[in-house]
């Protein structure tokens, strides 16, 4: 049997309490044939002193120190140093089983591009529980789309980096990077692996222990770069589901981007189909399986009820919007009529995704032509997703800004998270700066704050 050379990339920051746990673990192998190479990413703590401890100790340990960058950029620069046949990440925060090297080699014969391990996981309260592995024989090679089929059918896709051995090759030739700076790179990144590969084996040997700690990524809930990430991953993933020519992987791959989604909602607090300009629904229509239909069903009437208490409004076309706008950067503009140019704005406001209403009166121009042109200008723009408010006018002749004042609209939207407000007046703009932080529209390109 070969010996392959197996490189342990270790990213580091601001773990010296459990850094040295980690360390241990990995340079106490019952496999020999490893390097080990640790990145200092920009550490503040002990942590660059411990590491460069190991290096003096033992002549398989590398240290790289580098200005902070992410795990995505430390494990980056690992796998270019690295020398090894095959690849491991392992979290500093953690620790590997003294046999998984071993495990590992044993069925590298074949040149596998991925290796699927088991583990065991530590919860909060410090209990721990081995992961199941039961629907796939030890030592058996599949196909990514077995695997992947056979996964989501038991479970779902497990996308951690520490899980997998990597053939070097594999990802230099795929390049299998990281995406630098994102939370969650991992998950980013595994569906890309997953469908490039030409073969996966699969281990049942426990190989690694994860624990799960306060602070760390994981429990990092609501915090704004940690859902925007969320939902950058599957926006991802979906691109790659777009791509899949197999109707049957392709059905899988939107299946896991429902579920996924359906943590993401449950574990950050959010609700609606639309959120940071990924439509979601689309996917809906491949899921699998009674149980996520009706947690589909649940969630939709949770969030239906949640969204309808206190409020009132029709059920129907307001309801779906309201719906999508909810959990959006918003953006609100006014303008006494829709034109061409407001349509030109909205565009651009919805490309860099937010949410837009636009407050306007078709009935305002004077010729019934010019009030044609503006309601064919307001369809176009409902149909692309703008929320159309109609502005109230008074009476007796009432104009569109005293309407606007009267109701108090942009001190309303204001008040409910518009990031954004583009005037079509100066008076409109006086009154929007009256009514707190907000922006203007300056040209066709360009928004200052006033």
């Amino acid at each position: 049997m070969t010996q392959p050379l197996i490189s342990i990339i270790i990213p580091v920051y601001n773990t010296a309490p459990l850094l040295d746990r980690c360390l241990q673990s990995v340079c106490a192998q019952t496999y020999s044939h490893i390097e080990i190479i640790v990145v200092d990413d920009g550490s503040t703590d002990q942590s660059p002193a411990l590491c460069d401890a190991y290096a003096q100790r033992d002549a398989r340990v590398r240290v790289i120190h580098q200005p902070n960058g992410g795990a995505s950029a430390a494990r980056s620069a690992g796998l270019r140093a690295a020398k090894g046949e095959y690849i491991l990440y392992v979290d500093s925060d953690d620790y590997m089983e003294t046999s998984a090297c071993e495990s590992f080699a044993k069925v590298t014969e074949d040149s596998p591009d991925l290796v699927a391990g088991n583990y065991y996981y530590h919860d909060l309260d410090g209990s721990e529980h081995l992961a199941e592995k039961d629907f796939f024989a030890d030592g058996e090679v599949v196909s990514p789309k077995d695997y992947i089929i056979r996964c989501m059918q038991k479970r779902y896709i497990e996308c951690m980096a520490w899980m997998y051995m990597y053939r070097r090759a594999f990802l230099l030739e795929n390049s299998l990077f990281y995406r630098k700076g994102w939370l969650y790179e991992d998950q980013d990144l595994m569906f890309r692996m997953l469908t490039s590969a030409k073969s996966i084996t699969v281990i049942r040997a426990p190989i690694y222990h994860y624990v799960r700690r306060e602070g760390s990524i994981v429990t990092q809930h609501s915090s704004w770069k940690s859902i925007h990430d969320s939902i950058g991953v599957l926006v991802h993933n979906k691109e790659i589901a777009e791509k899949t020519e197999d109707p049957e992987l392709r059905k899988y791959i939107y299946h896991n981007i429902i579920t996924s989604y359906l943590g993401v909602w449950e574990w950050k607090d959010l609700y609606g189909w639309n959120c940071l300009g990924m439509n979601v629904w689309s996917a809906v229509f491949h899921v699998k399986g009674k149980k996520t239909k009706v947690t589909i069903l649940c969630r939709d009437l949770k969030y239906a009820f949640r969204t309808l208490r206190g409020r009132s409004f029709r059920v129907g076309r307001e309801f779906a919007e309201t719906v999508a706008a909810d959990y959006q950067k918003k953006a609100l503009c006014v303008y006494p009529a829709a034109d061409a140019h407001v349509l030109h704005v909205t565009d651009r406001l919805q490309k860099q995704g937010y949410a837009v209403t636009l407050v306007t009166c078709p009935e305002t121009p004077s010729d019934q032509k010019a009030q044609r042109s503006a309601g064919q200008y307001v369809r176009e723009m409902r149909e692309k997703g703008v929320r159309i408010e109609k502005a109230p006018l008074q009476k007796s002749g009432g104009s569109f800004l005293s309407g606007i004042r009267s109701a108090g609209i942009l001190r309303r939207h204001l008040s409910n998270g518009y990031e954004i407000v583009l005037c079509g007046s100066e008076e409109l703009r006086r009154m929007a700066y009256r009514s707190g932080k907000v922006y203007a529209e300056k040209g066709l390109t360009e928004m200052d704050v006033l």
